[in-house]
């Protein structure tokens, strides 16, 4: 780590995440990877959204405008999916890129010149406290693999037209159709019946890809589920 991210990160802590009000939760939506596709799918539907040129796979933290923006699963201030949280929730407030660790510059338990809590840098290093509470060496050691995965699946998705604008898939369901025209317009989703059409055609689209199709599979679930999910509120 550099002496500039040392200087910079010297005099921050982290208190903890008590008496916040859940500001993390407040968020509207989240990059995914396929680091824990499972927790979710399990969890969340699944979009892909394109912003600036680039198509990222996402999940929301709500399900329409008029609905409030917080997460589905916050009761009174506290997560009630707390162990099966997705990685980006575990790892809040602090995020990671090579081998950097940033910090939320909105998070309000993150303070400057505080005697108490969680000190950024511990003896010139990365407090392990960070890493092993929030962002966590299992992540860091299969970063890179992670990232290049996911961005290698959403192309292949992309590049063999399985996506289908939101709008258009949720057109005669209005409860999905909530979200600001803005958002609506950035959004796809994976198509379930041209999957399911290539397959049984016969076309060798996913030969060699069976990672790639279990994701998918479990993509088309949580998609197929955000009535369950929209009702948790």
């Amino acid at each position: 780590m550099s002496k500039k991210i040392i200087k910079q990160n010297s005099k921050m802590s982290f208190i903890d995440c008590s008496g916040c009000g859940a500001q993390c939760c407040q968020s509207n939506l989240i990059f995914a990877s396929l680091y824990d596709i499972e927790k979710v799918t399990e969890l969340f539907s699944l979009f892909f959204m394109i912003q600036n040129h680039q198509i990222s796979l996402v999940y929301f933290f709500y399900y329409g405008e008029k609905e409030g923006r917080h997460c589905p699963y916050l009761k009174n201030d506290l997560c009630s999916v707390y162990d099966q949280r997705p990685y980006a929730c575990k790892s809040y407030p602090f995020s990671h890129q090579e081998s950097n660790i940033y910090h939320s510059t909105t998070c309000p338990h993150i303070l400057e010149n505080q005697e108490s809590g969680m000190k950024f840098i511990k003896n010139k290093k990365i407090n392990p406290a960070i890493l092993q509470d929030f962002v966590t060496e299992d992540f860091l050691a299969k970063q890179n693999d992670v990232i290049k995965k996911s961005e290698e699946f959403v192309r292949f998705c992309n590049q063999n037209d399985l996506l289908i604008p939101y709008e258009k898939h949720y057109a005669n369901k209005e409860i999905y159709m909530n979200f600001k025209p803005s958002i609506q317009k950035q959004l796809y989703c994976i198509h379930p019946f041209k999957v399911a059409a290539l397959r049984l055609s016969g076309k060798k689209l996913f030969e060699g890809k069976d990672f790639f199709l279990s994701v998918i599979q479990k993509i088309i679930a949580a998609q197929s589920n955000v009535e369950k999910l929209y009702n948790i509120k």
